[in-house]
């Protein structure tokens, strides 16, 4: 499955903790109904995961950031 980039730049994402998350070289892409945001580019920049049976916690710097829930679509 093949699917169109639009653009190519950066998103500043306002967390619920008011954390400011600058992703770069982010890919725009009309037809993804939802967000996508890669663990592998994140860890390098500082950032720790803590995965649970329900859900994660996104850290920076031991500092919780931010959390989503884990679905299975």
């Amino acid at each position: 499955m093949t699917s169109h980039v639009e653009a190519i730049g950066t998103c500043v994402l306002v967390l619920s903790s008011g954390f400011k998350l600058h992703l770069e070289k982010g890919f725009y892409v009309p037809s993804f109904y939802e967000n996508l945001i890669s663990v592998s580019k994140l860890a390098p920049l500082g950032f720790y995961f803590n995965f649970t049976d329900f859900g994660f916690n996104l850290l920076n710097k031991y500092e919780i950031i931010g959390y989503g829930q884990l679905v299975d679509s």
